[in-house]
């Protein structure tokens, strides 16, 4: 299940090089309302760079690259919002957009 898996964390994301493919499975809620199932879907994330938002605290952060789900053939721009009080992270600017995690278990 997708809430099995570890999530993708800060620390892990900020040693990622630019153009490193690292799969993850998303976590996507098709219909906008408060009982909607969620589909998970099989990714690669392709890894750009990698900020805080903000400077002077390690708070939240935001890493850029592209997003190639499995019925993809190309990668899209995207980016994963990282909030580490919460430690989950959501991927946005793709056609499908929700949580995001490791594929692997640890």
């Amino acid at each position: 299940m997708f809430y099995d898996l570890p999530p993708l964390l800060v620390d892990e994301v900020r040693t990622w090089t630019a153009g490193s493919v690292v799969p993850v499975k998303a976590l996507v809620y098709i219909h906008a309302r408060d009982n909607a199932t969620g589909v998970i879907y099989t990714a690669e994330w392709r890894h750009d760079s990698f900020e805080f938002m903000s400077p002077s605290q390690e708070k939240d952060a935001v890493a850029h690259g592209g997003i190639k789900f499995e019925h993809n053939d190309d990668f899209v721009p995207a980016r994963i919002l990282f909030s580490q009080y919460h430690k989950t992270a959501t991927v946005r600017g793709s056609s499908l957009e929700g949580s995001i995690k490791e594929a692997q278990e640890r």
